[in-house]
C-alpha cells in the first residue's frame, strides 16, 4: 500500500507539473501576444497568443494515441517517463525563444510549433496517467484514484497562477512585460528533473500488454459509439474547464468594465474549490455510482453558466469570485468522473 500511494504521488505530481507549463502560457496570453503578435489592437494579440494556445488542443488526439501506444507496448512507466521529457524541453524553449521584434515572423511559427510539441505531450500525460491510476486502484476505489489525475491539473494551475502572481508582485506589470515572462518557462528545466525523479519507482500495473494489434485500430473497429462519448465528454469538460479558469481571469481583466486586475490573482480560490468538490464526487461516484451524480451536475453548471457571468460583469471582485467559485464546484462534479470513464470505454 505505501508502494501505491508513492505511485499515485507520482502520477499527480508528473501530471501537475506538465498542467503548471499549459497554464502559464495561458495565463500570460496578453503578454504572449505583445512579444509574438505584435498589433496596433492589445484585443488581436491577445485572442492570436490564445490562438497558439488552442492549437496545442489540436496536438493532443495525437499525443494520446502516439502515448498510448507506447504504454500498450512497453508499459505505462515508460510512456508517462517519455511524456515528461518531451513537455520539459519545449517549455524551457519557449522561455528562451527570441521575439517578433527580434527575428520577425519565424518567432510565431516556432512559438507554434512549440506548442504542437506540447499538446502532443500533455495528450499522453493526462492520458496515461489517467489509465494509469484506474489501473493500480483497488476494487471500490476506482473513481477517487483515478480523480488525482485532475488534481494534478489542478495544482499545476494553481502553482502557474501562483508563479504569475509572484512574478507581477515583485517585477511589476513593466518588468513582466520587458523580460519577466520568461521565468517560468525557463524553470521547465526543473519540471524534467523532477519529473524523472518522482518516476522512477513506480509500480507497473499487472496488466498484460497485447504486442500483436494496434490498439487505436481496435478501438475505431470495435468500439465507436464509446469513442464518440468520449469525444463529446471531453469536449464538455475542456471547453468548460478552460473557459473558467484560462480565459474567464483574461475576460476580467480585459473586457468587463471597469476591469478587474485582480482576477488572476484570486483565480486560486475558485480552484481551490474545485479540488475539494473533485474528491467528493469522485468518493460518491464510488458510492452511489456515476450517472446520476453527472446528469445533475451538468444540469446545474449549465443553468447558472449564464447567471455567473452577469455577475462578472458587474465589475465586483467578490462577485466575480462568488461567481466562478459555484461553476467550479458544479463543474468538478462532473470533471471528477471522466478520468474512468474516459480510462475504461
Amino acid at each position: 500500500m505505501k508502494q501505491t500511494k508513492k505511485s499515485v504521488l507520482a502520477a499527480l505530481v508528473g501530471n501537475m507539473l506538465e498542467w503548471y507549463d499549459f497554464a502559464v502560457f495561458g495565463l500570460l496570453a496578453v503578454i504572449i501576444g505583445h512579444h509574438f503578435f505584435p498589433s496596433t489592437d492589445q484585443g488581436v494579440s491577445t485572442i492570436a497568443a490564445l490562438g497558439a494556445f488552442a492549437g496545442a488542443y489540436l496536438a493532443r488526439p495525437f499525443g494520446g494515441l502516439i502515448f498510448g501506444f507506447v504504454g500498450d507496448r512497453w508499459g505505462r512507466k515508460a510512456a508517462l517517463r517519455l511524456s515528461i521529457l518531451s513537455m520539459g524541453a519545449p517549455t524551457v524553449l519557449i522561455g528562451c525563444l527570441p521575439a517578433y521584434e527580434d527575428i520577425g515572423v519565424l518567432a510565431p511559427i516556432l512559438l507554434v510549433l512549440l506548442r504542437v510539441v506540447q499538446g502532443v505531450s500533455i495528450g499522453g500525460e493526462f492520458i496515461g496517467s489517467m489509465v494509469y491510476l484506474s489501473e493500480i486502484a483497488p476494487a471500490g476505489r476506482k473513481y477517487f484514484y483515478s480523480s488525482f489525475a485532475i488534481i494534478g491539473i489542478l495544482g499545476g494551475i494553481l502553482l502557474g497562477s501562483g508563479v504569475c502572481a509572484l512574478l507581477f508582485a515583485t517585477l511589476g506589470e513593466a518588468g513582466v512585460l520587458e523580460y519577466g515572462w520568461r521565468i517560468p518557462f525557463l524553470l521547465g528545466v526543473l519540471i524534467i528533473a523532477f519529473g524523472i525523479w518522482m518516476r522512477r519507482n513506480m509500480d507497473e500495473p499487472h496488466v498484460s500488454l497485447d504486442k500483436t494489434h494496434n490498439p487505436a485500430l481496435e478501438a475505431i473497429k470495435h468500439h465507436k459509439k464509446a469513442l464518440l462519448f468520449v469525444v463529446l465528454l471531453t469536449a464538455y469538460i475542456g471547453v468548460a474547464f478552460h473557459t473558467l479558469f484560462i480565459w474567464y481571469p483574461t475576460y476580467l481583466a480585459t473586457i468587463v468594465e471597469p476591469h478587474i486586475k485582480e482576477g488572476l490573482s484570486y483565480n486560486f480560490v475558485s480552484l481551490l474549490f474545485y479540488a475539494l468538490a473533485v474528491v467528493v464526487g469522485a468518493s460518491m461516484a464510488d458510492k452511489y455510482g456515476a450517472k446520476r451524480i453527472f446528469v445533475y451536475s451538468l444540469t446545474l453548471f449549465t443553468v447558472a453558466l449564464y447567471p455567473s457571468f452577469l455577475l462578472a460583469n458587474t465589475g465586483e471582485l467578490w462577485m466575480a469570485i462568488a461567481a466562478q467559485s459555484v461553476l467550479a464546484v458544479l463543474l468538478a462534479f462532473s470533471h471528477a468522473l471522466s478520468p474512468l470513464t474516459r480510462a475504461c470505454v
